[in-house]
This record gives structure tokens, C-alpha cells and sequence, in this order.
């Protein structure tokens, strides 16, 4: 059985699927392991390949080929300040989460959430013409003041005087935050991600959007400080916004959008 002792799993993903020591493709998801670091859940994307096993000693890959366990070394994470991150934010056309100290490369989206992007903000951007709301897309940052959490929703209303904070062109009083979810953010989009954006004083309204099925779910702050839950998941349905006093057709969320094919995560 071949070890391989790596510190960074994503590195170690790229050695082992360009070289072929184990005759699979995989990639790693999610967040982390108790003690392993990058190592949960991990997906095998081709026939034969069957689950890794996590264990004490590492990560085994029981592929085709001979099994690797990997070993990993268990670094100390390296901490940025904000003042850091913005600077790498400055200079790189690429997008980064910051979160405590940690910096997160956000990829790229599919065809299909780009086009629900587009699609969204076109018709939020039409509904509230000539009222006092803005329409962001997902080049905008935002800053969730009380867990320091800097990220870019996909799509952002923000009603009133847009407040901006400085250094770092971050906006922290979105009134609407819609998120398009994948197969690589859905859990973090659904759970500790909407827990911080639920801090926001300025936030009445959460959307989650679907990009492989007809499926919007709408999440609206109730006047004593609960959130309730709007399901909709048929083209012919619409989702009333009232605090925004408008509404979002599902037929026009998903226009052009091919829901028969299954977008990449």
C-alpha cells in the first residue's frame, strides 16, 4: 500500500488525479474532519471508485490501482488579518470569502447559475424601478458586521441609503440576499452562512434558488424576529416579496435555463 504525507489536501487532490497514482478522480467537499483537516466528505466521480475511508492514520483511496493512504500532517491553519485580505482582494480579479481569520477561494458558477443570476436581478432590478432599492450582482462584497464574515451573495437588494463600509467597499445593510445553490455550498448556504446573515439588523428576506430543478425557497423576517418559510416549486408559481412589494415568477427565475441537465457543483 503506497503513503503519500501531504499538508494540504486540495494540493494533494491535484498530485494524485494529474499523475494517476490511483486511477480515480476525486475532489474534495464541504468543510472538515475532527484532527484531518480538508477531508469531508470526499466524492468519487468515476465507475470503480468507491468511497475513501477516513481513518486514524489518513485518507485510503481503495481504487482500481494499488490503495494510497494519505497522511495528513497536522499544520497549524495560517491566520490573515482583514487588512490582508483586502489587499489580496485588490490585487486579484478572483474572489475570496474572509471568515476569522481564513481566506476561501470562491469558484466559478455553471452556465445554469448564471443564468438564474441574471435572471433574478433583471426582474428585481425591473419590479423596483423608481423606488429607493438597489439591485447588486455578486461582484458586490458583504460585510456581516457582528461575526466578520465578508462574502458575495448573488444576487443583493438593499433598500434606503446603501451604507458602504471603507476600506474595502463593503456593503453591511442588504434588505434582500438571494444565494443559487450548488452541490458544493448548498450545506453552508443553508446552514452557517444563513446563520450569520441572520444577524444582519437590515436583512427581511433570505432566497435560496435552486439550479438543477424548479425550486426557490424564501425565508422572511417575521415582526417578532422569526423567520418563515415559502416553498415554491413549479414554473407557474410566483414568490411574493412583501416587504419588497413585489413578487418572482418561476417561469421567468428559470427562463432559458435547461432544468433536464444537472449543472457541475
Amino acid at each position: 500500500m503506497g503513503e503519500i504525507h501531504y499538508p494540504y489536501l486540495f494540493n494533494l487532490f491535484d498530485e494524485l488525479n494529474y499523475a494517476g497514482w490511483v486511477g480515480c478522480a476525486y475532489r474534495p467537499l464541504g468543510k472538515t474532519v475532527e484532527g484531518l483537516g480538508w477531508a469531508e466528505p470526499l466524492r468519487h466521480r468515476r465507475a470503480g471508485c468507491r468511497q475513501p475511508i477516513l481513518t486514524g492514520k489518513g485518507v485510503t483511496f481503495p481504487c482500481r490501482l494499488s490503495p494510497v493512504t494519505v497522511r495528513m500532517s497536522l499544520q497549524p491553519k495560517m491566520r490573515h488579518s482583514i487588512d490582508e485580505y483586502l489587499t489580496l482582494e485588490a490585487s486579484t480579479h478572483e474572489k475570496h470569502e474572509y471568515f476569522q481569520g481564513e481566506v476561501f477561494a470562491m469558484g466559478g458558477a455553471s452556465e445554469a447559475h448564471n443564468l438564474i443570476v441574471l435572471n433574478i436581478g433583471a426582474e428585481l432590478r425591473n419590479q423596483l424601478k423608481g423606488r429607493p432599492c438597489r439591485v447588486y450582482p455578486s461582484d458586490l462584497r458583504v460585510k456581516v458586521s457582528d461575526t466578520g464574515l465578508y462574502t458575495y451573495p448573488d444576487v443583493i437588494v438593499a433598500c434606503g441609503k446603501p451604507r458602504i463600509e471603507q476600506p474595502g467597499d463593503a456593503l453591511i445593510n442588504p434588505t434582500l440576499i438571494v444565494e443559487v445553490l450548488s452541490d458544493s455550498s448548498e450545506a453552508y448556504d443553508r446552514g452557517k452562512k444563513f446563520e450569520q446573515y441572520r444577524t444582519l439588523a437590515s436583512l427581511t428576506d433570505y432566497l435560496l434558488v435552486a439550479q438543477d430543478k424548479a425550486l426557490v425557497e424564501h425565508y422572511s423576517r417575521q415582526p417578532e424576529g422569526r423567520w418563515l418559510l415559502f416553498v415554491a416549486n413549479h414554473t407557474q408559481q410566483t414568490v411574493p416579496i412583501a416587504s419588497l412589494r413585489c413578487e418572482l415568477s418561476l417561469a421567468e427565475v428559470y427562463l432559458n435555463v435547461d432544468l433536464d441537465v444537472l449543472p457541475a457543483a
